[in-house]
């Protein structure tokens, strides 16, 4: 910067007016609002089953969405929780599919119930073989056969088989499973009550039937005989009064004449 001379020319400086800032005005782009979707919709329907037997996918339809994207889960009803696990035990179900959305669709579900049930126990399902005797007793070993076509299983459900049961002694109650051998669906537990089995003839004490027996003063010889369920003796065809010896036997009285007398004498049981 040089000072002014004579041969200089005067001059002013100005500052140049400033040039008003132009406002850019925001454009207000009208806000733009996503598409509303349409409503999804699909159906699921839910084969009940028996007990053990095979489970069907559910069966899964929508006109709107991707099926093959679904989601299912199952839940007993009244229960909060649920598994993407088709259930295996007994109950009351709800399956419930869910499909996503897609560009034109939004996501949807719907629910169905189904049933797992025991399998009815068929019409003669099983028989009991034995020999019958008199007052609700068997006079035999008992098995119980499963029917043809089924597998039995005594007391809980892990030892199935085609094999009939044996029960050697008298129970108050018998609990055993049936199983179709071919779809392998099972019953519920079948309860058979009150089995008696009386299969031992009663025991006559120190006496034969060829032995030769002495009465005492009042001509009485006296009958011994042992059994569980002692029911009657038989003198002849007349029967007779039976007591307790307390070591478990029971007695009654034979009269006898001076002379030798063949006596017949018959001892039955409850179970005849």
């Amino acid at each position: 910067y040089e000072l002014p001379t004579d041969n200089t020319k005067e001059f002013e400086i100005k500052e140049e007016p400033k040039q008003e800032e132009q406002k850019e005005e925001k454009e207000e782009k009208p806000e733009t609002k996503p598409e509303k979707k349409l409503e999804g919709s699909v159906s699921i329907q839910m084969k009940s089953f028996y007990y053990g037997g095979k489970a069907s996918s559910p069966d899964i339809s929508s006109k709107t969405n991707d099926t093959s994207k679904a989601t299912v889960s199952y839940k007993r009803e009244g229960s909060a929780s649920s598994s993407a696990t088709i259930p295996t035990e007994v109950g009351n179900y709800i399956a419930t599919v869910t499909l996503p959305e897609n560009d034109k669709y939004a996501a949807c579900s719907a629910t169905c119930n189904f049933t797992i049930a025991y399998l009815p126990t068929p019409k003669d399902g099983y028989t009991l073989d034995a020999t019958k005797g008199e007052k609700g007793y068997y006079k035999s070993d008992v098995k119980i056969i499963p029917k043809k076509g089924f597998e039995i299983s005594y007391g809980d459900r892990k030892h199935y088989s085609n094999n009939p049961i044996k029960i050697e002694k008298s129970m108050n109650s018998i609990s055993f499973f049936l199983r179709d051998a071919s779809t392998l669906e099972e019953t519920a537990v079948i309860v058979v009550g009150n089995v008696k089995i009386d299969s031992t003839a009663p025991k006559v004490i120190d006496m034969t039937g060829d032995g030769l027996y002495f009465g005492d003063d009042n001509g009485i010889v006296k009958g011994v005989v042992n059994d569980e369920n002692i029911d009657r003796v038989l003198l002849g065809e007349k029967p007779v009064e039976l007591k307790s010896d307390g070591k478990g036997n029971m007695t009654f009285d034979i009269p006898v004449e001076r002379k030798k007398t063949n006596v017949t004498f018959t001892v039955f049981d409850e179970a005849g």
